[in-house]
């Protein structure tokens, strides 16, 4: 069996950090248990190592015992041998202490080999040990040590060969050990779960592969029962409430709070997105989550043949509460918890067939389903924790980290559409996880998706092009959030293909910062990347629900040098609930080399059409009818980029597009969106959905005499065109302004509007038409 691996990004801050709590706690002992290791086969293939040698000493309890649905050869239980001593600390609700453990470390009966054929060299993990590792933490800033225990060989006394980052530390009753046959019903249990298993320099200088140190090679998960402890103990520094900042034997102060969720506390320093209307260090007042962290993009899957299969990845992200408010965080089945979205975008050039001239495009090529959160940490990546948590929320100043192996796990991920991308919330009752019977409790566990269904899936033949560059990000959906902008964010990746996998990298952090908020932000003419606040063309929520949601359109104008110009637009859908069915340009009656691009460029049926009348040149996606059923194949789903474009002999001025809402709501189903487009006569107004008694302002751009304004059409039905008074009206620096009061008998009307220009003296006729503008009156 051949393995693969991808280098793991160091942090940019220490994991464990924690001010000062006073807790007491009981100490408890591991007495047995397991540790099951679930391999990632495609990662391992890629490095060219080997699993061989393997004694498996325990039983696998399917899916209990690994949330995890890779096929059933690559996960092995091992039981804890009776060496095994690791303590911890228990609240008195039964609950582990954050950063609670005390010492010792647990052993393995049985085990495995790690074995490199290129150098003839392997590592014997036959008894091996895990124990917590003695973390110095300097809090935001300091170095990095992301790890809380580690993993080595039984007879190396020296050091750490295997990290364990990311840990998600659980006690609880036997409730936690779903599958085991326990007579005592009152058990203690230690739950070790959700890591990243990473191969340390040490143990990559052992194979000499130092290429090797940082490689994801497995995830895992102990499970063990717990006696208490009588012996005197003292925490070690750095893992443990009493001293949060080891450095230099430095401790750091601050607030000290019982635990709990939603309770209000003084803000952490906080210091808002560059460019933003906040001064810096003012404390936001409220509940703020930021992705603090991305990193670590792995290929965990693969199907089909190259070129023609499928990859399946995740990533690494970081959570920060950065506001004034802890934020709930409960697992599914419990509604209150964040979800998480990974994407994957692709910048490359494209050459124009008629001049040579090149052109760029930015393109979403991949999304996964939406993580669900569970179990928040209590860590200083962003900020000084404030309030440490026992896992049920994200305490103001802490951070969260969710490894590689948590974000690919199918048992926490479920379908996009079940999420209220505005509100952020979702329901379980009847729900993807519910399953049969419909009725709240959990029956669905992500098993039989093979290797690559579910997660950020991607196409081989859009990876590894030459000159391209590549983008994965994330976005947290968090309820109640009241900055989006932080929840999102970027960071560069590199492909490779090795033969048989994807070796996938993140350059280094100096070179390759995370970029926050949208990922239109790295692309676009009339974009800012460099203050990252996407003052891009925005379509944001009007502030009473009206459009339910944010959208943002990009676009990149090149000058084809033959008198033509080549108009790129990227629409995304931030956060609109509604979604998106009609994209329209003016385009002065005309354009060549029409270009749509949906998340999924392999289904063709479902490709929103292209249409040019009355001055425009629009997209809609087809309703497809099926034997049986009807199926909606294309409106634009939230977190989701489409690409439109085409070759105009106009060069691009200020102009306004119409984009037309799928599902019914207030205010309408037309928004309007001022961008680049062909610098012709172009009719708009300040409004596409007007309210009866309300003023609605047509504005015409591009003329120098007069502008006429005719009524075409009443809910798409042609009528004889009456001209709208007080037409003719003049321009003035290029545009023609008329204003009115809707009258209340229009209510529920939707009138097709054209616009023309006329000479300033008689007789009057046309001198040019513009684009036919719809209105739809509330």
């Amino acid at each position: 069996m051949k393995h693969a691996f991808t280098l793991c990004a160091a942090l940019a801050a220490t994991l464990l950090a924690n001010p000062a709590t006073a807790h007491d706690g009981q100490p408890y002992q591991v007495t047995e248990g397991r540790l099951v290791l679930s391999f990632h086969e495609s990662v391992l293939e890629s490095a060219g190592l080997q699993v061989t040698d393997l004694d498996v000493t325990g039983e696998l309890l399917e899916p209990i015992m690994l949330e995890n649905t890779e096929p059933a050869p690559i996960m092995y239980a091992f039981e804890l041998g009776e060496g095994s001593n690791l303590r911890y600390l228990r609240d008195a609700d039964g609950t582990f202490v954050p950063y609670g453990v005390i010492d010792g470390g647990v052993e393995i009966d049985g085990g495995f080999r790690l074995w490199s054929p290129s150098t003839g060299t392997g590592v014997d993990f036959n008894g091996l040990r895990m124990a917590p590792q003695p973390v110095v933490n300097d809090g935001p800033g300091g170095e990095p040590d992301p790890d809380y225990f580690f993993m080595a060989t039984s007879g190396d006394e020296s050091g750490r060969d295997l990290n364990m980052c990311y840990v998600k530390v659980i006690s609880g009753g036997p409730e936690l050990l779903t599958g085991y046959v326990l007579g005592d019903h009152d058990a203690t249990v230690l739950v070790i779960k959700a890591w990243d298993l990473i191969i340390t320099e040490g143990l990559a200088a052992k194979m000499r592969r130092p290429e090797l140190a940082g490689a994801i090679v497995a995830t895992g998960k102990i499970e063990a029962l717990t006696e208490p402890s009588f012996e005197p103990y003292s925490l070690p520094r750095g893992q443990n409430p009493e001293t949060p900042y080891t450095s230099e034997g430095s401790t750091a102060t601050g607030p000290s709070h019982s635990a709990g969720g939603g309770d209000d506390h003084t803000c952490a320093p906080y210091t808002p997105l560059p460019g933003a209307d906040i001064p810096e260090g003012t404390p936001v007042t409220g509940l703020d989550v930021q992705l603090g962290i991305l990193s670590s993009l792995t290929a965990q899957g693969h199907v089909g043949t190259f070129p023609n299969g499928r990859v399946g990845m995740s990533s690494s992200t970081t959570s920060c509460n950065v506001g004034c408010l802890n934020v709930t965080w409960l697992a599914a089945m419990n509604e209150d918890h964040p979800g998480i979205d990974q994407f994957l975008f692709r910048e490359l050039d494209v050459v124009d067939a008629g001049t040579g001239v090149t052109f760029s495009r930015y393109e979403q090529i991949g999304r996964a389903w939406i993580k669900h959160g569970f179990f928040a940490l209590s860590s200083s990546q962003c900020t000084s924790c404030i309030h440490s948590s026992p896992g049920t929320f994200l305490g103001v100043g802490c951070s969260d980290t969710y490894g590689t192996s948590n974000n690919g796990d199918r048992f926490w991920l479920g379908p996009r559409s079940e999420w209220d991308a505005f509100e952020n919330t979702w329901e379980n009752f009847g729900s993807y996880f519910d399953g049969t019977p419909v009725d709240g409790v959990r029956d669905e566990n992500g098993s039989g998706n093979g290797s690559v269904n579910h997660r950020l899936e991607c196409l081989d033949s859009e990876l590894d092009l030459a000159g391209a560059n590549y983008y994965y990000g994330s976005m947290y959906l968090v309820d109640g959030d009241e900055d989006i902008r932080n929840n999102s964010g970027t960071r560069r990746a590199e492909f490779s293909w090795t033969g048989s996998s994807w070796n996938v990298s993140t350059p280094n952090f100096p070179l390759n910062l995370l970029t926050q908020n949208h990922p239109l932000v790295r692309w676009g003419e009339l974009g800012t990347p460099a203050n990252n606040v996407g003052e891009m063309t925005t379509v944001e929520d009007l502030g009473d629900g009206t459009h339910d949601g944010n959208v943002v359109l990009s676009v990149q104008v090149t000058d084809l040098l033959n008198g033509t110009y080549r108009y790129e637009y990227v629409l995304y859908n931030w956060n609109l609930e509604r979604r998106v069915r009609e994209f329209s340009v003016p385009n002065c009656g005309a354009s060549t080399n029409q270009f749509f691009r949906d998340s999924n460029n392999t289904i063709t049926e479902n490709d929103w059409a292209a249409t040019g009348a009355d001055g425009n040149i629009s997209w809609e996606f087809p309703d497809l009818f099926f034997p049986g059923n009807h199926k909606e194949t294309g409106p634009l789903d939230f977190g989701t980029a489409y690409n439109f474009g085409f070759t105009s002999n106009k060069a691009p001025e200020v102009r306004d597009v119409s984009l037309r809402l799928h599902d019914a709501g207030l205010g309408g189903d037309l928004m309007l969106v001022e961008t680049l487009a062909p610098g012709c006569l172009n009719l708009s107004s300040n409004t596409a959905a007007p309210e009866t008694g309300g003023t609605l302002e047509f504005k015409m751009r591009g003329g120098t005499e007069r502008a006429w304004m005719l009524l075409m059409a009443i809910n798409d039905v042609p009528i004889t065109p009456i001209l709208i008074p007080p037409s003719p009206f003049d321009f003035v620096a290029g545009e023609a302004v008329f204003g009115f009061t809707v009258p209340a008998a229009a209510s529920g009307f939707e009138f097709d509007v054209l616009g023309a220009e006329v000479p300033n003296v008689p007789p009057i006729w046309p001198l040019g038409f513009t684009n036919t503008f719809k209105v739809k009156i509330q």
